[in-house]
């Protein structure tokens, strides 16, 4: 039931537990220390299949034994975090973060946490480090294979010795492959989900078996040596060569995952290498890195949200780690060590609370969801100022919420759907038909031109969403464009969607209609959920001397002096020679500059925020209800829309 006990694999936790927390504290030497996990993934799979391995040998392997040990393992920390997760969050998130972190909760209880971020966003993503049990994805993973894996095993192990390494190398082969080519189609599922992370676990699968064969070789020192260091080597080059940039977890996570495989089949007491993996500083660690793991993501995002998403200083994340080491060892000395060991419950006592516990965690997580938690929120009731809403989730869909009645759009402006297909004019004859087109900022868009007096007096707005790269082939026969006889075309352009913009604007011209095109504008600062005027707002209202009745000229002041400093960034440089480019070759297209209705050069402001303390913006760059009010007035006053509603351009 039990296997020999090897320091230097606690010291190999060490190793894996260091870069994960320094990379989440976004050191920056550090930038490969996501593969931290995969070291982890490949001593799991060591030490699990080795206890396996021996209870097959001996005749005594029972799934339900190895459940229980997984759950007095896993179990007592992870509730332990979670439930102070969920006592701090009602200080720190707003409304729709709750929500979210509810939901983030109950795929903890169900050890579903990967799929569920897999769905909300990238690993890599700025808005991913605010996410207080993000880290939870790789438990999950892990859970998920040994669910799967036990029975899988004993079956393998039933035909034969030599088929369970054969049917394991063939699912490690089939699952690295399957990585590999998902790369290029969904990276975000390659990174979270069971079957593109599988071979990882298996790896160190693979090494137990073998160790434990009769036909295992006992290498020469000199060359155990070496194999041990050049895994600590390999290990080392991918945490600080690595980053976000290199495709993962294909073939480049072979370098950790075949590094840790090295010293585990190579390490032995009589190497300098093992006695460095066991020096007790690292094996102290290694016994409390699976607690350490747990805690300092839940500290770090809960830091990240106390400065709004503006950079935490180095000094408070370095407090934030020394709390992660007090608080692993606290709960390593008083909660995992005596709830593993405990004899007071049977293996069905045991299995009988974790089914319970977890049953009790899902639904505290489905109770953080309901309307009625908000009640609890603090942060929201510290930021409650004049028109000031912190959550800019409930801004964004709020953005949507005209379109959503009109279009039947949500979250995504180019949602093909039947609803963007009836007709929006009133076909009197009359007035101008100006039809958006565009992704999400198009959405920005119509909300202007349907509050702007200029264009509601002559003209009738509707809006179709659509990538340029990828238009949807029923706008050439959609009522709206049929009878529009202008053409606005408002979208973030990538590379597809400017190689596609010249025989896009070609045949709308060829259908006789007037075609505008909107400038980009350069992105404002914003990290996560929160923007720069949230930032500001955050030391304002802290701030007794704070003068908040010209505060907001303070945060237009901001926006001026980083649309003035950084100015169009290369891509926007780029995109705009590409559109001034087109003019030429094609006279009859109208540019209209989206940087003359939220900037004003003579005063040197950007408008972020109006006197009453409501934002524009609810990100970087897209614009709130009351943005899309003051912008019209803006636009109006400077006649930035006029020739939209003169008609046909000549």
């Amino acid at each position: 039931m039990s296997i020999a006990y090897r320091p230097e694999i606690d010291g190999l936790r060490a190793i894996a537990v260091i870069p994960v927390v320094l990379f989440h504290a976004g050191f920056p030497a550090w930038t490969g220390g996501f593969v931290g996990v995969d070291v982890f993934f490949v001593i799991s799979g060591f030490l699990i299949s080795s206890i396996i391995l021996t209870d097959l040998e001996a005749g005594r392997f029972s799934i339900t034994r190895f459940w229980e040990r997984r759950a007095r393992r896993i179990l007592p920390a992870l509730l332990l975090v979670t439930l102070a997760s969920v006592l701090v969050s009602w200080f720190f998130l707003t409304q729709t973060q709750l929500r979210d972190f509810g939901e983030s909760v109950s795929a903890v209880a169900t050890f579903s946490s990967n799929i569920h971020f897999r769905l909300e966003s990238g690993y890599f993503d700025s808005a991913a480090e605010m996410k207080p049990l993000l880290h939870t994805w790789s438990l999950a993973v892990e859970e998920q294979f040994y669910i799967i894996f036990p029975v899988i095993l004993w079956g393998l192990w039933r035909l034969h010795r030599w088929a369970a390494g054969v049917g394991i190398v063939v699912l490690a082969s089939m699952s690295l492959i399957g990585a590999q080519n998902g790369l290029s189609d969904d990276p975000d599922a390659v990174f979270f989900l069971l079957p593109a992370r599988m071979w990882e676990l298996l790896v160190g699968v693979l090494i137990a078996i073998y160790l434990r064969s009769p036909q295992a070789i006992v290498p020469r020192r000199w060359l155990a040596e070496a194999g041990c260091l050049l895994g600590i080597a390999m290990i080392g080059f991918a945490v600080f060569y690595f980053d976000d940039s290199i495709p993962f977890p294909g073939v480049a996570a072979l370098i950790p995952t075949l590094g840790t495989a090295l010293i585990l089949f190579f390490a032995r007491p009589d190497l300098l290498s093992s006695r460095i993996l066991q020096w007790r500083p690292f094996v102290g660690l290694g016994l409390i890195s699976f607690g350490l793991y747990l805690w300092h993501q839940p500290l770090f995002a809960y830091l990240r949200h106390g400065f709004l998403g503006a950079p935490v200083p180095a000094w408070a994340f370095w407090l934030a780690i020394v709390a992660s080491f007090a608080l692993s060892w606290a709960s390593y000395a008083f909660v995992e060590k005596p709830m593993r060991y405990s004899k007071r419950l049977s293996t069905r006592g045991v299995l009988i609370v974790a089914i319970i516990s977890l049953g009790s965690l899902y639904g505290l997580g489905w109770l953080i969801t309901q309307p009625q938690a908000k009640s609890l929120l603090r942060v929201e009731r510290h930021f409650n100022y004049l028109d000031y809403r912190i959550d800019n989730q409930l801004l964004k869909t709020e953005s949507w919420s005209e379109l959503r009645l009109l279009a039947g759009n949500a979250d995504y402006g180019v949602a093909k759907n039947k609803f963007d297909n009836h007709l929006w004019f009133d076909d009197d004859g009359n007035d101008q038909k100006i039809l958006v087109i565009g992704n999400s900022h198009a959405k920005d868009v119509f909300n202007i031109l349907t509050r702007s007096k200029v264009v509601t007096d002559q003209a009738q707005v509707a809006r179709f969403g659509t990538q340029i790269a990828d238009i949807d082939p029923r706008l050439w026969q959609s009522p709206n464009f049929l009878a529009a006889n202008t053409i606005l075309i408002a979208t973030a352009f990538g590379p597809n969607d400017l190689s596609e913009l010249e025989a896009v604007v070609k045949r709308i011209l060829a259908a006789g209609k007037s075609v505008y095109i909107l400038r980009p504008f350069p992105s404002f600062p914003g990290t996560g959920d929160y923007t720069l005027a949230d930032q500001m707002a955050l030391d304002c209202l802290r701030n007794v001397a704070c003068d908040r009745g010209t505060f907001h000229d303070r945060v237009n002041s901001a926006y001026f002096d980083h649309y003035s400093t950084v100015g169009p960034n290369s891509n926007v440089v780029a995109i705009n020679s590409e559109l001034d480019r087109l003019v030429v070759k094609i006279p009859a297209i109208t540019l209209i500059g989206r940087a003359d209705y939220i900037c004003d050069d003579t005063v040197k402001r950007c408008l972020g925020m109006t006197e009453d303390w409501a934002k524009t913006l609810y990100d970087t760059g897209h614009h709130t209800i009351a943005g899309a009010q003051a912008f019209a007035t803006r636009a109006d006053l400077i006649g930035l829309f006029l020739p939209l509603v003169e008609g046909h351009k000549d």
